[in-house]
């Protein structure tokens, strides 16, 4: 693992195997790869990656953005949600 003040640079766990999977799909995401993935090839390539790093101890790292938020900003943005939340017309969107 690699950590910075604001990036943590890891090996992969199988917890990160969906979230790619939902990345690799998405035709915005994959546009410049052959095609997007389907959830088994993401799974795949998932693991590989992760055994490539656990055999060299380097490769296409997972990567983390720590997030340190403070108990006021943690309230702020629960009251800004709920402000919009309430005045969002019912006839938009």
């Amino acid at each position: 693992m690699i950590r910075t003040e604001r990036l943590i640079l890891r090996q992969w766990d199988d917890e990160d195997l969906y979230p790619f999977s939902q990345m690799c799909r998405d035709k915005d995401v994959m546009e410049f790869f052959p095609k997007p993935l389907t959830e088994e090839e993401s799974y795949s390539m998932g693991r590989r990656i992760k055994s490539i790093i656990a055999e060299r101890g380097w490769g296409l790292w997972a990567v983390e953005v720590p997030v340190k938020v403070s108990f006021a900003q943690d309230i702020l943005k629960s009251n800004i949600e709920k402000y919009v939340s309430a005045v969002k017309p019912t006839h938009l969107p």
